[in-house]
Formats: C-alpha cells, structure tokens, sequence
C-alpha cells in the first residue's frame, strides 16, 4: 500500500503538533522502529528539489515521540523556530527506520507555512 498522503499548514513562528497515522498495510512496527525521520524540503510542483538539505529535520531523538505504538501513530513537535522565515509550500516526507535499517516511507506530502498576522 502506498504511504498516507497528508498535507498540511501551520502559521511561521508557532509551535504546532503533527499526528501522524501509518496504515496497517505499509508492514510497519513502531515496537521495534530502529528510528523515525522526517524531513522538510524546498520542492517545485509538489516534488522535492534535488540537492538541496533539508530546512527541517525531526527524529526519535529530536521532536518526534511515538504516540501509540499498537495504533501505528507518532507525533512530530515544531517549535515556533522551525518555521520562521520559510513563507511558502515544501515537500515534507515521514520515514520509519525498521529492524536492520530498512527504510519505509509512511507518510509524505505539502506543508505549507503562511503568515501570521495576530501577533
């Protein structure tokens, strides 16, 4: 089965909880994940631009906490620096690390930042 698209916004300069669910079907255990990565990139047409790092990154050891792991759900926590300054849409992918390395990509899609104009 194909990774859960989500696509989502969040306000540059606040704080925000991602929920992320992983479809039964992926084959995925969050019991005996080695790690979780997510990564945020700059993209062109909803597909990520080649060569460029990363502007956000999140692991099991910086931001993301799996929520339930009988349910297959993580969180991700964006701290309000995360976002300052990036105004406009990225590519956002969710990758769990299984038991000897495998990676399975669980989750991708578009976040877009927007401006905050209650401050």
């Amino acid at each position: 089965m194909a990774p859960r698209i989500q696509n989502f916004s969040v306000p540059a300069g606040n704080a925000m909880r991602v929920h992320c669910d992983i479809t039964p079907d992926d084959g995925v255990s969050l019991f005996d994940a080695d790690d979780i990565l997510w990564r945020v990139y700059e993209q062109t047409l909803g597909i990520p631009t080649l060569g460029v790092d990363p502007v956000i990154v999140k692991s099991l050891d910086h931001g993301i906490q799996i929520e339930d792991p009988v349910l297959l759900k993580f969180y991700i926590d964006l701290d309000e620096a995360d976002t300052l300054g990036l105004l406009r849409n990225y590519y956002h992918e969710g990758t769990v690390i299984a038991l000897g390395g495998l990676p399975v990509t669980v989750v991708y899609g578009i976040l877009t930042v927007t401006q905050s104009e209650n401050r």
